[in-house]
């Protein structure tokens, strides 16, 4: 029984990280989209809407696609280079002054770049992992595979 429990389980550990990047990058990506189409407010600073746009849509599909298991691979990749530019471009600079306002008093509503770290280093976990048993890519695997061992004695006769 105990090596039941400790027996590791990288299909499940695959769903779990999907589902929490797809709460965010869904939402996150809907919201750039928002505002993006709203041309009256500006959500990212020194990002010009359309680019906002662009991401928006980017995370939005990723999201979906890292929720139903579709090319997750791909998709954290995707939204994990995001990150990347998310860090250089917008959240990297915020590092100095949160620990200015640490001092002071903290500013609980500042992002900083480890955000944006965490979410970039599940992209890459997903990437190691694969989407896992609980996903679309797997179930088109073993179609395919079905198919292809259906195919094969009806070729070989």
């Amino acid at each position: 029984m105990n090596t039941t429990l400790l027996a590791p389980r990288p299909s499940f550990a695959s769903l779990v990280l999907r589902l929490g990047l797809a709460a965010i990058f869904i939402v996150h990506g809907w919201i750039k989209l928002d505002v993006g189409i709203d041309q009256s407010s500006e959500m990212i600073a020194g990002i010009s809407r359309p680019m906002q746009t662009a991401i928006g849509a980017a995370e939005f599909i990723c999201g979906l696609a890292l929720l139903v298991g579709l090319g997750s691979r791909i998709a954290a990749a995707v939204v994990g280079v995001i990150q990347f530019g998310a860090i250089m471009v917008v959240s990297g600079e915020q590092d100095t002054q949160i620990i200015r306002s640490i001092h002071v008093r903290a500013k609980y509503l500042t992002i900083g770049p480890e955000y944006n770290m965490v979410l970039g280093i599940m992209c890459l976990a997903v990437i190691v992992l694969g989407s896992g048993m609980y996903s679309l890519d797997h179930l088109l695997a073993c179609r395919m595979r079905r198919n292809k061992l259906a195919a094969a004695p009806a070729a070989a006769g």
